[in-house]
């Protein structure tokens, strides 16, 4: 279960490490939006498993790597974008990102990716 846990957060997360360091913090954030079938589909495993951590510790290692990862890296993206502490801007960005994601992947048809962008941008631009 770890090492599949470790993979699928991988996955999640490979379309960001291939961005350049000067990229654009929409840019960062819209390749893990669900898109695509591909981020579709991440984005359905990803929230199984975080309903499933809600009720198995081990599960919860999953949300906790991904949540590493942002705050790992997204603060210093972010300086010079925001007006307010880049590391509150990325616990914002993030609880967007997700709330964005689970919207789509429930209703494809009504948040298209132009929609779940739109959303982003604004939600960045408040910060």
């Amino acid at each position: 279960k770890s090492q599949a846990l470790d993979h699928a957060t991988d996955v999640l997360t490979d379309r960001v490490r291939t961005l350049p360091a000067d990229a654009e913090p929409v840019t960062i954030l819209a390749q893990v939006l669900p898109t695509d079938a591909a981020t579709i589909e991440n984005w359905r495993f990803a929230l199984a498993v975080r309903v499933g951590a809600l009720a198995d510790p081990d599960l919860r290692r999953f949300d906790e790597a991904i949540t590493r990862r942002w705050t790992d890296n997204l603060p210093a993206r972010l300086v010079g974008h925001v007006d307010t502490d880049p590391d509150v801007a990325t616990a914002h960005l993030m609880a967007l990102v997700d709330g964005i994601a689970l919207r789509a992947v429930l209703d494809p048809v009504a948040w298209p990716r132009a929609r779940q962008l739109d959303h982003l941008r604004r939600g960045l631009a408040a910060l």
